[in-house]
């Protein structure tokens, strides 16, 4: 499958640019916060399946929103990925970070430590540091892991 669809002219408008920014982070949002705490929450692998069809959608959102994806499809054209291969990582990404969060949610924490993140007296600033250090390490990696896949030199202009 082409990306092709997502790349547009320095002077073309998106078809649903009214999108872009805060709207479609509030649709996100909504969508995640739908999916975590009630669809994977409550109604386990059927929760997950309709999850991951709710998110393909969102997900479809952003390149008719925005000319992010086309962007970053054009550098990745650059650094020699090609489209199935990108289009296959991100199923691929999308798919065993949501099986993660089921496993987490129905197997691991379960329901009451679910409900729990709604209770402001859970957090302390010891666990608000290791959160933002779990955070910290996350950007660090994800910048290494970029860099090192990616061939140096060459950029897209």
């Amino acid at each position: 499958m082409s990306l092709e669809w997502t790349i547009r002219t320095r002077d073309e408008q998106p078809p649903l640019h009214f999108l872009k920014g805060f709207p479609l982070f509030v649709i996100s949002q909504i969508a995640e916060h739908v999916g975590h705490f009630v669809l994977i929450n409550y109604y386990g692998f059927a929760g997950l399946s309709l999850y991951l069809i709710i998110v393909t959608a969102v997900m479809s959102l952003d390149p008719l929103a925005s000319d992010s994806l086309g962007k970053n499809v054009q550098i990745l054209r650059a650094n020699g990925f090609a489209d199935g291969y990108v289009l296959a990582a991100m199923v691929v990404n999308m798919v065993s970070s949501q099986t993660l969060t089921l496993i987490v949610i129905n197997w691991i924490c379960g329901q009451d430590a679910m409900a729990s993140l709604w209770s402001s007296h859970i957090y302390t600033l010891q666990l608000l540091g290791r959160i933002i250090v779990n955070l910290a390490g996350t950007e660090l990696l994800s910048m290494w892991l970029t860099s090192f896949f990616t061939k140096r030199g060459r950029t897209y202009t």
